[in-house]
């Protein structure tokens, strides 16, 4: 499913400095969620 929808971004957009900006805000969501799960799972 993450791969369609990632092809999906991608179809759309087909700039590539787009395409960077949405990889590089997904990588720090991702990022962010690990972190909030370490703080959760610290207390």
């Amino acid at each position: 499913m993450m791969d369609e929808l990632l092809g999906r971004i991608f179809a759309v957009v087909p700039k590539r400095g787009a395409v960077l900006k949405i990889a590089a805000n997904f990588g720090l969501n991702m990022d962010q969620k690990r972190n909030l799960a370490k703080c959760v799972t610290a207390k």
